[in-house]
């Protein structure tokens, strides 16, 4: 699957109305070092064997959804609890 490593503005609404008085800029420049950020770290988990972030978040997301718990044997992620796994998801909820 290709990832995105930039923001791309064909995609942003110019004439949405923001709330607080941000500004469609602020938030275009936000997302675009988001996309910055998650690909940096991407490359540094599949650099070390690992398995992307967003595909670490969306175990987590799964695991913790009632509906999903007769799928739980496909998305266990009890394995990666002794893992480093389980300090990122935490650092991340504290985010």
């Amino acid at each position: 699957m290709t990832r995105p490593t930039q923001l791309d503005i064909t995609y942003v609404n110019r004439r949405v109305q923001l709330p607080y008085g941000l500004q469609v800029i602020e938030v275009e420049k936000g997302v675009a070092e988001t996309y910055r950020l998650f690909h940096g770290l991407n490359d540094f988990l599949i650099q070390g064997g690992f398995r992307p972030l967003e595909e670490l978040l969306l175990v987590n997301l799964h695991n913790h959804n009632p509906a999903a718990a007769p799928l739980t044997e496909l998305f266990d992620d009890a394995p990666l609890e002794k893992t480093a796994y389980e300090k990122m998801i935490g650092e991340l909820e504290d985010y």
